[in-house]
This record gives structure tokens, C-alpha cells and sequence, in this order.
């Protein structure tokens, strides 16, 4: 099935045809946009969800270390157990403690609370620098992506005129 006759040339025939909307020249700018924006939105999610996990990680071996700290000193289980835990120790569970127990359960206190708030800051310093990397990312792959969009026309395939496509 031939396509409508050129009124340009009044010999070829139009062809629907892809083109890009940009010249040459912008299209390779927004391919220079594009591809390195999808891949800092890859890499920004893979470093957001590995913030999480490391995060957790780092929680959990910084209370299984003041845990071992307070067993070595002899602390009873109960008292690790709410220093863990970021509980208040009650004076009345401290006074039957050895001086060296109340200095190890003082010691497990501002280290639990002092890394609790140390994992926190990183996580979300780390994280947040993940979201805006992934959102700056983002807005380089949408303009990459709006230079490089492509349309649709009517070609003639002898003279080459361009009509668009409705």
C-alpha cells in the first residue's frame, strides 16, 4: 500500500517515519544525560537499601559488644538486658554492685546511648545522601530522556520533505 503523493516534489511518496525531535547535536547531549542518570538512580537505591542493612548490622554488633563488655564484668543479665535495650537501670538495681560493675554498667550506658545516636546520624546522613543523588539522577535521566524523545512524521522518500504525522 503506497502512502499519500509528496506535494513538495510531486514524485515521491510519504513514509511514516520515527525521527528526534532535537537536532544531532542535543540528541548526544541528552544521550550524555541519560545513561549515567539511570545508572545514579541504580547505584543510589542499591546505596539506600545497603544503608539499611548496614545500619542494622552496626546496631546489632555495637549491643552484642556492650553486652560481652558487662558480662565480662560480672553485671547480672538483668542490668544488660535494660542497657541493651536503652532502659533506664533503676539506683536500687545498681546498689548491691561492686565499684568496678557500677563503673562497666556507666561505661555500657554512654556507650550504648553514644553509638545508638552515632548509627543514627550515619544512617541518616547516608541515606539522605542516597535520596538526593537518586532525585538529582532522576531529573538528569528526565531531561536526558525529553532530548532524546523521538516523533513521528511523514517522509518523502525521494525529495526527503517532512510533514507531520496526524
Amino acid at each position: 500500500m503506497n502512502g499519500p503523493t509528496c506535494r513538495t516534489c510531486n514524485n515521491g511518496t510519504l513514509i511514516n517515519r520515527k525521527v528526534y525531535r532535537m537536532s544531532a547535536g542535543v540528541v548526544v547531549i541528552g544521550y550524555i544525560f541519560l545513561i549515567p542518570s539511570l545508572i545514579g538512580v541504580l547505584v543510589a537505591a542499591g546505596l539506600f537499601f545497603a544503608t539499611g542493612s548496614a545500619t542494622k548490622d552496626t546496631a546489632k554488633k555495637l549491643k552484642d559488644e556492650v553486652a560481652a563488655e558487662l558480662a565480662n564484668a560480672e553485671v547480672p543479665q538483668g542490668i544488660i538486658t535494660k542497657i541493651t535495650d536503652l532502659k533506664e537501670v533503676a539506683s536500687a538495681d545498681l546498689s548491691p554492685l561492686t565499684e568496678k560493675q557500677k563503673d562497666a554498667v556507666r561505661s555500657g550506658q554512654a556507650k550504648m546511648a553514644g553509638g545508638t545516636i552515632g548509627v543514627g546520624i550515619g544512617a541518616g546522613l547516608a541515606g539522605g545522601t542516597s535520596l538526593c543523588v537518586g532525585f538529582l539522577s532522576l531529573v538528569g535521566a528526565l531531561l536526558g530522556w525529553l532530548l532524546v524523545m523521538k516523533k513521528r512524521v511523514l517522509k518523502c522518500n525521494q525529495c526527503g520533505a517532512v510533514v507531520p504525522a496526524s
